[in-house]
């Protein structure tokens, strides 16, 4: 048997911490080889264009990606309950990588994003806004229409 390795390593002060995940430790575990080329491929182009932390965020990428192979495979092989009950677990854990997201860092890198509610509130506010100056003009418009009638 192979020897088990730690999943610990010691720390300048002596005590344990846990060792950074290494980039598809679960995907080694449950893809053929040919979906391990596809994992590999989604997971170099996902990092090369979004920022994710090396935790939560790497975990369900993991999962994202391992989804997307899986899905893939079956596509091509004519699989479609297939792809259609794991399309459901990908969309999921889409949900979730960016809800994660959101909470860490907000929508546009740490500004709070605006609710539906306010986004609507602000638009009958501008509209409001806009309707005052419009009949604004149209009254200015006429006083001076009246004026050189005169």
């Amino acid at each position: 048997m192979g020897e088990q390795r730690s999943m610990t390593t010691a720390t300048p002060t002596g005590s344990a911490a846990p060792e950074p995940l290494a980039p598809g430790f679960l995907a080694q575990q449950v893809l053929t080889d040919d979906e391990m080329r596809i994992f590999q491929a989604f997971l170099a182009q996902f990092l090369a264009e979004y920022r994710v932390n090396q935790s939560v965020d790497r975990l369900q990428l993991e999962w994202v990606g391992i989804y997307t192979a899986k899905i893939q495979q079956q596509l091509l092989l004519g699989n479609h309950e297939f792809v259609k009950m794991y399309d459901g677990m990908l969309q999921a854990q889409l949900r979730e990588l960016k809800a994660t997201k959101r909470l860490r860092e907000g929508e546009k890198g740490g500004e709070r994003q605006q609710s539906p509610c306010e986004w609507a509130a602000e638009l009958v506010a501008r509209y409001h806004r806009e309707k005052a100056a419009l009949e604004a003009q149209d009254a200015e418009a006429a006083k001076a229409a009246s004026r050189e009638a005169r």
